[in-house]
């Protein structure tokens, strides 16, 4: 991470963005750690309202997913800001989007980003779930382009209350068909493991 702290330290506010896909257990880093916010979905994020928000703080930061799309301006507005990407097992992250609706079709008025369509040919006649992996490894390997460091979920969840992994069973694996094990390999497969999730079958 390559950071100047003294341009830092000039600011009146140090912010910090935890930028993720969703799903990723940014609520709960929200709720662990003060100086963070969390947008809830279906609500869109504003440069000037968060900056309304931060007025006299000394350090604060948001954990909203919604910042993916809008990294450009955030790296223009925020120049000196701090930006982690937070990554979750794929196969968690898949299957808790689709729990969600996400690529189901038609959506209600203010979630219709569950549809977004990606600039990766043949998108919009792919099935639901090669959309559900194809949207993971998309903006993932996007915010990698812009983050100073990247952390993975699993491993500070057990400092998150309300969400550690670390309990959870692992190799639990979800009822795929052989197609969709496939396609998530063949999607997946190689950032997944450069994230470093390796899985039973590799």
């Amino acid at each position: 991470m390559q950071k100047n702290l003294n341009n830092l330290l000039k600011n009146d506010t140090f912010y910090v963005f935890v930028l993720s896909v969703g799903r990723s257990g940014t609520k709960s880093l929200a709720s662990a750690i003060s100086f963070l916010e969390h947008e809830e979905d279906g609500s869109q994020p504003s440069i000037s309202k968060f900056l309304e928000r931060s007025k006299g703080k000394k350090i604060y930061g948001s954990t909203s997913h919604f910042w993916k799309s809008y990294l450009s301006e955030l790296k223009e507005e925020f120049p000196n800001a701090l930006y982690i990407h937070l990554v979750r097992d794929p196969i968690k992250v898949i299957e808790s989007l689709k729990s969600k609706g996400w690529y189901k079709g038609k959506q209600k008025k203010g979630y219709e980003y569950r549809e977004e369509i990606l600039p990766v040919l043949g998108f919009k006649k792919m099935s639901r779930f090669e959309k559900l992996c194809w949207y993971w490894r998309y903006w993932n390997m996007e915010i990698d382009k812009h983050a100073d460091l990247r952390i993975r979920l699993e491993d500070i969840s057990r400092f998150l209350p309300k969400l550690n992994e670390s309990k959870r069973k692992k190799n639990n694996y979800p009822n795929w068909s052989q197609a969709e094990w496939y396609n998530f390999w063949i999607i997946c497969g190689k950032l997944a493991k450069e994230y470093g999730y390796y899985y039973k079958y590799d």
